[in-house]
């Protein structure tokens, strides 16, 4: 039978559903939200009120974000046409 060292620390690692690399778990969190912000992904699972709580500001705050970034495509888009 094989010796396994228990010295390495073994992290798994998953596939990008949309790119497939393989990042760890916290990398692939960042990968998503980085790489993939538009993709369609899947729906809020709510279990408790405070889940629905923060499931409505998570939401709120990324419609904040795009409200931002829609600003800002549009005084770009501004500028270049003057």
């Amino acid at each position: 039978m094989e010796e396994l060292d228990m010295d390495e620390e073994v992290r798994p690692e998953f596939p990008c559903p949309y790119c497939y690399e393989d990042h760890a778990v916290a990398s692939l969190c960042a990968h998503l939200e980085e790489e993939h912000p538009f993709e369609p992904h899947a729906a809020v699972s709510v279990d408790t009120p405070a889940d629905l709580i923060g499931a409505v500001f998570a939401f709120f705050r990324w419609v904040e974000r795009m409200k931002f970034v829609l600003r800002f495509v549009w005084l770009i888009w501004e500028l270049s046409s003057c």
